[in-house]
């Protein structure tokens, strides 16, 4: 889904970059992202509270053209 969101974009002419946030401890996400092509652009810390913890984010993205 996220290969024909990019083809899509690629045609479009509308979208220039495609941003999205991961939590660190998906390592699994992270690798499929960066397979894709995003990259790692930065980590927004303390991002999320769950179950009594905090948890980062990685911020990727994805230039399109």
């Amino acid at each position: 889904m996220i290969e024909e969101m990019i083809e899509w974009a690629k045609v479009s002419n509308v979208v220039r970059k495609i941003n999205l946030l991961v939590r660190v401890d998906n390592s699994r996400a992270i690798h499929i992202y960066e397979k894709i092509g995003f990259v790692r652009e930065g980590v927004i810390s303390r991002g999320v509270f769950m179950s009594g913890q905090f948890y980062d984010y990685i911020h990727m993205g994805y230039l399109i053209g």
